[in-house]
């Protein structure tokens, strides 16, 4: 499945569940408050930054893609 078709159905699938939630009458499971939304901001950029800055470990599985677009541990 191609990262666009994915990201579209993430953001899709977080509206429905936000929208079932608001007329569930059920708490959302996300933050209610500014602060908490960006603590989650915060999080996520943290870790896309280490990802970016940081080398690979040792022993850690490298991921490659084969011909059909799907992703197995490198070397089997």
């Amino acid at each position: 499945m191609p990262d666009t078709l994915k990201t579209i159905l993430g953001i899709a699938l977080a509206f429905a569940l936000g929208a079932a939630c608001r007329w569930i009458d059920i708490p959302v499971p996300a933050p209610n408050k500014l602060i908490g939304a960006a603590l989650v901001v915060a999080v996520t950029l943290g870790y896309l930054a280490a990802d970016w800055a940081l080398p690979p470990q040792d022993g850690s599985a490298q991921m490659e893609k084969t011909r059909d677009g799907a992703e197995t541990a490198a070397g089997e």
